[in-house]
């Protein structure tokens, strides 16, 4: 407590880190909004995509930064000075969008930086951010959802209209066309249903990397160890596992709209729980002491059996949200 009382009244040094998220702030906000509408030759748009996508994670980490070391007036007047210059850029076309999408990153930095200031847990730390993100995340995607999902329609009719020519051209007979269209057509069907979920996890994977990006530098800034613990400790909250039976639930026994909410959810969560699946599956095998090409097969064995190995994979997960393997609380009392 007397250290956080200490960095509160010093006096914060602005260095090329400030100067640096204030340019990042503002060649987003004209990559992302300025540049909307501009016949542009499609190289160029990727490469811009680009470098938005790595400037989010500049932004995370900057803002962050910049709350932890106390620039609050420095902060939340660039803030301000971007949402102006974004409005500008958009009007009120797509206001609520650019609104969106940067109180996702903004307030997204400012728990990471402010809740590490406080010494708060780590899993707290991650976990309200996270939420913060989530719901700037579900704003800014619900009214271009319909948009999106009418532009993935018109392109999966045009792949298979293009397969169904294609692959007769290829040598297959007209019994193997059929199969693998009727195949890619599920494949896509599925897709379409759960698009909400991709677009959030890829928000959310953002955030995740830029929030390890931010605790890594931390230590290193710091010279302490990182408060991340290593992967292999790595647990899903029990609490989880009830937003997860809601899901299945309204999957296999709600209506149409239910049922694709549920199909969502359970997409969503899925993929947390296979990454705490795995984070058991090489606690083990760190225990047992396997030689690396016993885990290198192991992981290697998951990846081709695909759908296969990620439900085993998720199943671990879920298990292990509510009964610890790992007896994580006697380890910790050793660790003390």
């Amino acid at each position: 407590m007397k250290t956080l009382v200490q960095k509160s009244h010093l006096a914060p040094k602005i260095g090329w880190d400030v100067y640096g998220t204030i340019f990042a702030m503002f060649l987003f906000t004209l990559l992302e909004f300025g540049l909307k509408g501009v016949d542009l030759p499609v190289i160029l748009i990727l490469g811009m995509s680009s470098v938005s996508y790595f400037l989010i994670l500049v932004l995370y980490v900057g803002i962050a930064t910049l709350a932890y070391k106390g620039h609050t007036w420095l902060l939340w007047g660039s803030g301000l000075a971007v949402y102006i210059v974004g409005y500008m850029f958009t009007g009120l076309d797509f206001v609520w969008t650019m609104f969106s999408e940067w109180s996702m990153i903004f307030l997204g930095g400012v728990v990471i930086g402010r809740l590490s200031l406080k010494e708060e847990a780590q899993q707290k730390v991650f976990t309200v951010g996270l939420v913060v993100v989530l719901l700037f995340a579900m704003a800014m995607y619900l009214p271009l959802l319909k948009r999106i999902t009418a532009d993935f329609t018109t392109v999966s009719a045009d792949m298979l209209t293009k397969a169904a020519i294609s692959l007769p051209d290829a040598g297959y007979s007209a019994e193997e066309t059929a199969s693998l269209i009727s195949g890619i057509n599920k494949t896509l069907s599925f897709t379409g249903r759960v698009i909400p979920s991709i677009l959030l996890l890829s928000s959310v994977f953002q955030y995740a990397v830029a929030y390890l990006m931010f605790v890594f530098l931390l230590s290193k800034r710091e010279n302490t160890e990182s408060k991340i613990a290593p992967f292999q400790m790595w647990k899903m909250p029990f609490y989880l596992s009830i937003i997860l039976l809601v899901g299945a639930g309204m999957r296999f026994f709600g209506n149409d709209s239910l049922s694709l909410i549920g199909d969502n959810i359970l997409v969503f969560l899925a993929i947390f729980y296979s990454i705490s699946g795995l984070s058991l599956m090489e606690y083990y095998l760190k225990k047992f002491k396997l030689p690396p090409f016993v885990k290198f097969s192991f992981y290697l064995l998951i990846f081709f059996t695909q759908l296969f190995g990620f439900i085993v994979a998720v199943f671990v997960g879920f298990i292990d949200s509510f009964k610890d393997f790992r007896n994580r609380e006697q380890l910790n009392l050793q660790n003390e």
